[in-house]
């Protein structure tokens, strides 16, 4: 492959992945924004619950009812600890993927560098042609 067909090839194979690379930024930020309205559920949950207590019934009734406000409220903290580990782990994943897409532009870039410099060396190879046959036609 030509060294200009090449750069051309690797620019814009870089530009691809310096734009996969900002969705995943992206992405990563709104799964840390998701994690954290969770923990604050999550708090304010806890907080109910502590908040709540058998203490205050004084009828059957009254004490079905905080039972089962109870209940509710366990099974939503129950509800939320999974989403928080779902959440925790698609962060994980998306994190090692922008790992793995750093890594890879670093290469990408080195190789894009590289093949720069190959054009720029043709290019002097090229302009030292010219020169020296229009040395060696002018000299004769």
């Amino acid at each position: 492959m030509k060294p200009t067909r090449r750069k051309l090839v690797l620019e814009k194979i870089v530009r691809k992945n310096m734009a996969e690379t900002a969705k995943l930024r992206n992405a990563i930020g709104e799964q840390e924004e998701k994690l954290n309205e969770i923990n604050e559920l999550m708090t304010r949950i806890k907080e109910l619950q502590e908040n709540s207590g058998d203490k205050f019934c004084v009828s059957p009734n009254e004490l079905r009812a905080a039972r089962w406000y109870s209940i509710k409220l366990s099974e939503q903290c129950m509800i939320l600890e999974n989403r928080i580990e779902f959440v925790e782990t698609e962060l994980a994943d998306l994190r090692k993927s922008s790992r793995d897409k750093s890594y890879r532009n670093s290469k990408l870039e080195k190789l894009l560098d590289e093949a720069k410099q190959m054009v720029r060396l043709e290019k002097d190879r090229n302009q030292e042609k010219k020169t020296s046959f229009i040395k060696s036609s002018g000299t004769t």
